[in-house]
């Protein structure tokens, strides 16, 4: 009787090797993760699922001579929010509404794939035409509020289909579209297309070569339309 309770005792008694509990034991749970990086930001512990928080405002005030009535002028340029995330299989989101005095504007709507390795992105929604190196690049990333008057010439932010991508390298980027071309709902049978091919001759890319073009047939009248200075003379 004592030999066999000394038996139990000593069983009992007897350490689980360490890699028997950490076999059968669950992984610690993570918790999700929030902070700053290029906007607030709510990801989850396994980075799957995200949600971006962004937003800019700007406001200008001009002083004119007498040839403008009125000679001074306050307004708000931008003020914008954006929402971004993704979720499993590459699938990403934007939108951006800029609320202005004369109401809101939805500057960006979309919905994303990743494609070939997530070097390419395959967009369908409102997004901004690949062709201005001012357009095309994030407005946060622009050194100066006010564009250049050969923007207005430009096209803009439209609704269609566009695809955004680059080699492994990230030397060559390329970005091809087809969009309505009038800037919201078509008003005729025919799409725009547009293509803009970038090169980075160099590993920094501070410096790259670019080409792009348009090709379409709008039948409305322009001949109304004026061009203004940024003094809006």
């Amino acid at each position: 009787m004592s030999h066999s309770l000394t038996l139990l005792l000593a069983s009992i008694a007897s350490p689980t090797p360490a890699s028997s509990q950490e076999a059968g034991a669950p992984p610690p749970s993570q918790a999700a993760q929030a902070g700053f990086e290029d906007g607030f930001f709510l990801r989850s512990a396994d980075g799957q699922y995200e949600l971006t928080v962004n937003g800019r405002a700007q406001f200008d005030a001009d002083w004119n001579g007498s040839e403008r009535d009125p000679e001074s002028d306050f307004f708000v340029r931008r003020m914008r929010l954006e929402f971004s995330g993704r979720f499993p299989g590459g699938v990403r989101f934007h939108f951006e509404p800029n609320l202005l005095p004369e109401g809101l504007e939805v500057e960006e709507s979309w919905i994303g794939l990743d494609v070939l390795g997530g070097d390419a992105l395959l967009m369908l929604g409102r997004m901004k035409a690949p062709f201005m190196l001012e357009e095309r690049n994030p407005q946060g990333n622009v050194d100066l509020p006010r564009f250049s008057i050969l923007h207005q010439f430009a096209p803009a932010e439209d609704h269609g289909v566009f695809f955004y991508g680059r080699t492994e390298s990230g030397r060559l980027g390329y970005d091809l579209a087809a969009y309505n071309g009038t800037g919201g709902a078509d008003t005729n049978d025919g799409k725009e297309v547009a293509a803009r091919f970038t090169f980075r001759p160099f590993e920094e890319e501070h410096f790259q070569i670019g080409v792009a073009a348009t090709h379409g047939d709008q039948s409305d009248s322009v001949g109304e339309d004026s061009v203004q200075n940024e003094a809006r003379l």
